[in-house]
């Protein structure tokens, strides 16, 4: 079965398949501007691992409020950016899952939220 780009294509543009946005995760906003690794913030090294290893992304900005209640009972919302990451497979979903636990443990977050497919954790 075609993909439906592939009934799309012409000479006067080009259109190239990104797949499915395999992974949606979400960070707070303003976490995205701390220090990482000294040099760095926490967006420049996340923006370049995601274009080393994924070749595109996109970020949107978003007044998302989530609920999270632990021990603390605490409400906690905020407001954070939105990635979608695309790629082929399901190969590369541990690689990113991997990142963004070291860079929830450098920005200090319980969790992050995290979806790859149809599946959210």
């Amino acid at each position: 079965m075609p993909k439906p780009w592939q009934t799309l294509q012409s000479a006067d543009y080009r259109i190239e398949d990104l797949s499915r946005p395999d992974a949606v995760f979400l960070i707070p906003r303003h976490k995205l501007n701390w220090p990482y690794m000294g040099h760095v913030t926490v967006r420049d090294d996340l923006y370049a691992f995601l274009l080393h290893y994924f070749g595109s992304f996109t970020a949107t900005i978003t007044p998302f409020f989530g609920f999270y209640k632990k021990n603390s009972r605490v409400m906690i919302n905020d407001e954070c950016y939105q990635y979608e990451v695309f790629f082929v497979g399901k190969d590369r979903i541990g690689l990113l899952v991997s990142k963004l636990a070291v860079i929830a443990t450098r920005i200090n977050e319980e969790c992050i939220y995290f979806k790859a497919g149809k599946d959210a954790c």
